[in-house]
């Protein structure tokens, strides 16, 4: 029948063979080297409340035990060969623990029908090595047991998408669905949430306002149609001194067609806006700043047609009454306002009045909305 001693240090029990009092061990526990047969080695007893059976449950200061000092350890040069056992320590050591005989479980099949190798040195208990052996506490582990997702915090959760009971999507960075309102956090249901849902906006119509298609196409046409007689002015009047301005108005009436283009296949009217502009400085300058400009070079005087001009008139006197003028022809002083050319000026004055009522359509709430697509 195997011996069992006890480590001086950790307190464990162990099953030594017989014939091996005497022999260096070392506690598979702790490590600790000692001699079987030393003082403080020996067994306490393993049945339950005989070694540690008191009348009452708090122990007095004398029952206490006293703290023992660790046990130094040898070197290893003085320590002699121990053997060491391979294996389970379950299958090497006889542990027991509070269970009678009776209850003890039925042995654990080993993996393989490997009996359990042994080293040779410290035989093991006869009969072989003990199905109760819990020495280890890899026994105690169930590795069978399924382990449990650990349960992601709130702020992790609303890292990605998630999926609603409801069968709506949560997108990242959000706790309610927008489908239910259900806070995926809480469980409470959100019945506010729909009133900042924003509807659809609707479809935008295909076709353009009346108003815009015929201020778009009146605009292309008027401009076309200026393009090409300011562009052959320029071209037969060479010896004009300013007919670059032909040629300033071509540019800007050729704008005026993309920009009317503009507002009625890309719904944008700030480009013809800008060419309205354009088009009503040229028209200030060229309709009613300069007719009065030439007006005021024109000669002040004009002879009266049918006479024509002859010398200047002769003074005489007579007869110590004053001077005589000879009759001859007075040339007469037009007025500033007589030489102005008044149908140019007017005009001009019509078409700048155009291009603000045009002007002022272009921002009006109904081509705005046709701006922006709704």
């Amino acid at each position: 029948m195997p011996l069992k001693t006890r480590c001086p240090r950790c307190e464990t029990v162990l099953n030594v063979p017989t014939g091996a009092e005497g022999r260096k061990l070392k506690c598979p526990r702790c490590t600790t080297s000692f001699r079987v047969g030393d003082p403080g080695a020996a067994a306490r007893s393993s049945l339950p409340g005989v070694d540690t059976a008191r009348p009452s449950s708090s122990p007095s200061m004398d029952e206490l035990p006293l703290a023992r000092p660790p046990v130094p350890s040898r070197p290893r040069d003085e320590e002699p060969d121990i053997p060491t056992l391979s294996g389970d320590l379950r299958d090497q050591f006889d542990l027991p623990l509070l269970h009678d005989d009776d209850d003890r479980p039925a042995p654990r099949p080993r993996k393989g029908g490997d009996p359990g190798p042994s080293s040779g040195a410290v035989p093991v208990a006869p009969g072989g090595p003990s199905s109760y052996a819990e020495a280890d506490a890899a026994g105690f582990i169930d590795d069978d047991e399924p382990v449990r997702p650990r349960r992601l915090a709130a702020a992790e959760a609303r890292k990605g998408t998630r999926r609603c009971s409801c069968g709506g999507v949560v997108p990242a960075g959000m706790s309610i669905c927008p489908r239910c309102g259900l806070d995926q956090e809480t469980g409470a249901r959100d019945t506010t949430f729909d009133v900042l849902e924003v509807e659809a906006a609707p479809l935008r119509s295909a076709t353009p306002p009346f108003g815009v298609m015929i201020v778009g196409a009146t605009s292309g046409i008027v401009g076309a149609g200026l393009a090409v007689a300011s562009l052959a002015l320029y071209l037969m009047n060479a010896e004009l001194p300013h007919r670059w301005g032909f040629l300033l108005l071509s540019a800007v009436s050729a704008f005026g067609v993309f920009a009317a283009v503009r507002l009625v296949r890309n719904r944008s009217a700030r480009l013809l806006l800008v060419a309205l502009l354009m088009g009503g400085l040229i028209d200030v300058v060229a309709m009613i700043v300069l007719p009065i400009a030439l007006a005021s070079s024109v000669p002040v005087a004009e002879v009266p047609e049918g006479e024509g001009a002859g010398p200047p008139p002769a003074v005489r006197p007579r007869g110590g009454e004053g001077l005589l003028i000879e009759d001859h022809a007075v040339p007469r002083i037009i007025p500033l306002t007589e030489r102005i050319n008044w149908d140019q000026v007017n005009l001009g004055l019509a078409i700048l009045a155009v291009t603000a009522v045009v002007s002022i359509y272009l921002t009006s709430p109904e081509v705005r909305r046709y701006s922006s697509g709704r």
